[in-house]
């Protein structure tokens, strides 16, 4: 899910079954405090085809409520430092957040889009997390 949807650890933690809209492909993210996300925005993040798999996988699936991931953001963190870490030592769970951003730029090429998706404020902020190579640049002008 972090991977497709580029969410904050706190944003996947506080999915609510409600927030998850499957036949519109949208979730809705409210944060921690479900009055905004870590910028104090709510907003509604389109949902991919391998988002919408990982969701129905999910043991609570077809609850009407209840988070989606019944874990806070430290366990999360944790746990996900103790399982990838054996394999790549460096990988933090914040990592996966830059690499959708990335991945997401290649569908939304519209930055204002891919803002809208990933809930960055700024293009500066934005740039922080997008990392395009002269090869992919390249192949655009082919």
């Amino acid at each position: 899910m972090a991977i497709e949807t580029a969410a904050r650890q706190g944003e996947l933690c506080s999915l609510d079954w409600k927030d998850v809209d499957l036949e519109k492909r949208v979730m809705t993210i409210r944060g921690l405090s479900g009055q905004g996300s870590k910028n104090g925005d709510v907003r509604r993040v389109p949902l991919s085809s391998a988002a919408v798999e990982a969701i129905r996988s999910l043991p609570g699936f077809g609850a009407k409520a209840g988070r989606l991931f019944p874990v806070d953001q430290n366990t999360l963190k944790i746990t996900f430092a103790r399982t990838v870490g054996k394999r790549i030592p460096d990988l933090t769970f914040h990592d996966l957040r830059h690499e959708a951003t990335s991945r997401l730029a290649k569908v939304y090429t519209n930055p204002l889009e891919l803002m809208r998706v990933t809930g960055h404020k700024t293009l500066s902020m934005l740039s922080r997390y997008y990392h395009v190579d002269a090869e992919e640049l390249a192949q655009r002008l082919a």
